[in-house]
């Protein structure tokens, strides 16, 4: 999982990584775009060329149930 530093003023991230199934890189500055969006368009994408998406509902309920615990580990359930 990649971690992100915050800047402390305007709360976003400074840098991020990526993790796929060929390792992780850790790009600095902020995202073109939502990565939400970047993964929504990629999933579409494989849909629409008829091919395996990249990833599964199965992944997608993983990271949110991996959320979900980041959220009661920091004492803040849900907000």
């Amino acid at each position: 999982m990649g971690r992100s530093i915050h800047d402390h003023c305007t709360g976003r991230a400074t840098n991020y990584s990526i993790q796929t199934s060929s390792g992780a890189s850790t790009m600095s500055g902020q995202p073109e775009e939502p990565l939400a969006l970047t993964a929504l368009r990629d999933l579409l994408d494989h849909w629409q060329r008829g091919v395996a998406p990249p990833i599964s509902v199965h992944d997608c309920y993983r990271t949110m149930c991996l959320i979900d615990q980041a959220y009661e580990i920091a004492g803040k359930p849900y907000g």
